[in-house]
């Protein structure tokens, strides 16, 4: 799988866990995922997001 997919996919996971009412698939999809409480991971997924949406 790509890095560009991998991105895509645990997007989309998240977001699907934040449409979860009970809130109990966000909080382990990010028990299984230590890296989504770093401050970079957000800081880099948010300026590579911004660098696409300049080119495109």
């Amino acid at each position: 799988m790509s890095n560009e997919a991998a991105i895509k996919n645990n997007i989309n996971s998240i977001i699907q866990a934040i449409c979860d009412d009970k809130g109990a698939d966000l909080l382990k999809y990010s028990m299984e995922n230590p890296r989504l409480k770093s401050i970079e991971y957000w800081v880099n997924l948010m300026k590579d997001y911004s660098k696409r949406k300049t080119i495109n």
